[in-house]
């Protein structure tokens, strides 16, 4: 899988992809498909509230990695870990706030985090709790 390949480029990441789910229902990767955009806890920068070192920032993401809120790999859908070009978000806004409780959010922004939607190249997996995507 591509994750394991090192540093890839988006093309490489989404031609991986697409040989290894040969079968699967691809239609989200239909360069039809409507959607263009997944909801993202990211900075200013659009870096996600998962990948600082801020403490406090681990701080209220660290009960998260449970069945409620698993890694892409444990995500029913999803089922694999991310590409070094993926970022991970959520399909609609119901299912950020499903992730993401409300004191939670407001402690986010506390720290520059805002859930924010965001333009994506391709959506790449489609899990229960969120979605992979490529930047545009």
């Amino acid at each position: 899988m591509c994750y394991a390949l090192g540093m890839i480029t988006q093309d490489e990441c989404e031609t991986d992809y697409l040989e290894t789910h040969k079968g699967f229902d691809m239609s989200h990767l239909d360069p039809k498909c409507k959607q263009k955009y997944i909801w993202r806890v990211q900075d200013r920068r659009g870096q996600g509230c998962y990948c600082g070192v801020d403490w406090d920032v681990m701080d209220v993401t660290a009960k998260h990695g449970s069945n409620a809120n698993p890694p892409p790999s444990g995500d029913k859908g999803i089922d694999r870990c991310m590409c070094p070009a993926e970022i991970c978000g959520f399909k609609t806004l119901e299912q950020a706030h499903r992730w993401f409780k409300r004191e939670e959010l407001r402690e986010l922004e506390e720290y520059g985090y805002h859930l924010v939607k965001v333009k994506v190249r391709a959506i790449t997996g489609i899990g229960e709790c969120q979605v992979l995507a490529t930047r545009c």
